[in-house]
């Protein structure tokens, strides 16, 4: 017995499990971790949200009022007090309070009431604290809710005034309600608006890399683009659409995917300048296999960017996440974040910074479904180390869906931008980088295309500001993977070999078709397919600068429209 209690946790070692376990059972142990890890990390981000609008952090101070959503730096007390509240010291959340002040809504008038109210250009729109059931409902346990929050109104000047506004903790005021009814009254009521808003959505295969980079330089060229960061809603709804059949149906979920990106496009409404764009930039690799065919179905018409690095530079950076997920944001004079693992967006607040993403040290190495299309995938998987294993099976998933959503794109009109991130990042000498900088080039053409700019340059200050955003950018994500050695000669080959096992992943014809580029006369569509391993990086290839397919063309003309 007592030998049996002492090999019970040493199974729970990775590498005693990678010995002692065949590949079938230790993907199966792993994937029951990953799952735990996955849920884990969406109720203690759910929890803090919840705090937050409950008005149980106390993030206050000469940089704003506890509750106000806002910040701008204050004095070093201040800083420590949200530097605390941010590594989740001061969370209070409490669900006897929030059930006892939270409205329940259950008639259909009820519904429409609410939903005439988020579209009201004169009031506040909610955020979306949630999705998930309620364990309490007597009416049915299997109703999935959507529980919102509407921000307080701005303090007066004489409650200001009073101990820095502290004195009066305020409240937002919240909503529960059942998730399909409303979002299926919210989307016929979107469907009925006309807007010149576009949306962009971001997909990732680089553990976070590309939506770090786009999302930073999208809202700091300043060419008038909001972001909407990897919202954790999305991530909850990703959990949600990923589960087994019967919860929801297919036909329920789109709908409600595209009512709340719509709203929460509108709730930044006030954020959106010339370009008018808002960016969601989606919570990473491991939601792209589900998330990417609902988008393009919702939103066939709005511009698409498939970001992506090399599976090996992934899995590096995925290392750099894992490493440095306790690190604390330090908050600047500015009230900016300094953070390798997360960086600051200009414009934002204590929600949008601190708590409404889940860790992309989580979105980059927990996929949401187990990759099938591998047929050997558990005896490439089990040499590697349980986080490369979890990475990599993340990036294939990620890419995997990208290369059968480009294989049907006659049907489902999928043209996205394909995006190396290699180019942004100025990387050369390594298989497919080149031997020059082309960064310049990379970054004209992707902001050209996310902010609706392709026919003509961006203007000389918006593109300066863009090159000062990605170069501090850069900059952070290089230095997270600072310490992180290359990978060794076997973990590159069990990296390879992993890749090499997807049959599309053999580029040749195939894999990773139509990367832009970077070039004066871009396209969508590549002219000459590209050749290449991609668990290293596409080679370069000539492209035929004067050809646009057709496809691109009426894909352009109903952006246009």
């Amino acid at each position: 017995a007592a030998l049996l209690l002492t090999a019970i946790p040493l199974l729970q070692m990775d590498a005693i499990s990678r010995f002692l376990l065949s590949p079938d059972r230790l993907r199966a142990k792993r994937r029951s971790e990953q799952k735990y890890a996955l849920q884990k990390a969406l109720d203690g981000q759910a929890s803090a949200v919840r705090a937050y609008v409950q008005g149980n952090v106390d993030v206050g101070g000469a940089g704003g009022a506890a509750g106000d959503g806002k910040y701008d730096g204050g004095d070093d007390a201040a800083a420590k007090k949200r530097e605390k509240a941010a590594r989740g010291a001061a969370w209070r959340y409490d669900p006897n309070e929030e059930g006892g002040h939270t409205e329940l809504l259950t008639k259909d008038a009820e519904y429409e009431s609410l939903a005439a109210e988020l579209l009201d250009k004169t009031k506040e729109t909610p955020v979306v604290v949630a999705i998930d059931q309620d364990p309490k409902d007597e009416r049915n346990s299997r109703e999935w809710y959507l529980w919102l929050a509407f921000p307080p109104p701005p303090p007066s000047e004489e409650l200001a005034a009073l101990d820095g506004g502290k004195s009066a903790k305020r409240k937002w005021r919240r909503v529960q309600v059942p998730l399909v009814p409303l979002t299926s009254i919210l989307a016929s009521k979107f469907e009925d608006v006309i807007t010149s808003t576009a949306l962009c959505f971001v997909a990732d295969a680089s553990a976070g890399l590309g939506t770090e980079i786009l999302g930073r330089v999208a809202v700091g060229c300043g060419a008038g683009a909001a972001l909407i960061r990897e919202p954790l809603w999305m991530s909850a709804f990703a959990s949600l659409a990923a589960s087994p059949p019967g919860n929801l149906p297919k036909s329920k979920l789109q709908t409600a995917l595209f009512a709340l990106c719509r709203l929460d496009a509108w709730r930044v409404r006030s954020d959106v300048g010339d370009c008018r764009t808002v960016v969601f930039t989606l919570p990473g690799q491991s939601c792209v296999p589900t998330l990417v065919p609902m988008l393009q179905t919702a939103f066939p018409h709005e511009r698409h960017v498939f970001a992506y690095d090399s599976c090996a530079e992934t899995v590096r950076r995925g290392i750099g996440l894992q490493r440095g997920r306790n690190k604390l944001r330090k908050l600047n004079s500015n009230g900016g974040a300094e953070d390798t693992t997360s960086s600051s967006y200009p414009g934002g607040s204590f929600l949008s910074e601190y708590l409404y993403s889940l860790p992309q040290s989580v979105t980059s190495s927990v996929p949401l479904t187990p990759l099938r299309t591998v047929s050997k995938i558990a005896d490439r998987l089990a040499p590697l180390p349980s986080l490369h294993a979890g990475v990599a099976e993340a990036w294939t998933g990620a890419v995997d869906r990208l290369l059968t959503m480009k294989a049907d794109e006659a049907d489902n009109g999928y043209l996205p931008f394909v995006c190396r991130t290699g180019f942004l990042m100025g990387r050369t000498g390594k298989l497919g980088d080149g031997t020059e900088d082309v960064s310049e080039l990379a970054l004209t053409n992707v902001l050209q295309y996310v902010t609706g700019t392709r026919s003509r340059p961006p203007k000389p200050e918006v593109l300066d500001a863009a090159r000062d955003a990605l170069r501090v950018v850069k900059d952070e994500c290089e230095n997270l993977v600072a310490d992180v050695p290359e990978l060794t000669g076997p973990e590159l080959k069990a990296v390879e070999d992993l890749a090499f096992e997807h049959k599309g992943i053999l580029i040749q014809d195939k894999t990773l078709m139509d990367t832009v580029l970077p070039r004066k006369e871009w396209s969508l569509k590549a002219a000459k397919k590209l050749t290449g391993c991609a668990c290293c990086a596409p080679e370069e290839e000539d492209d035929d600068e004067g050809t646009e397919s057709a496809t691109e063309e009426e894909h352009e003309e109903a952006e246009e429209s």
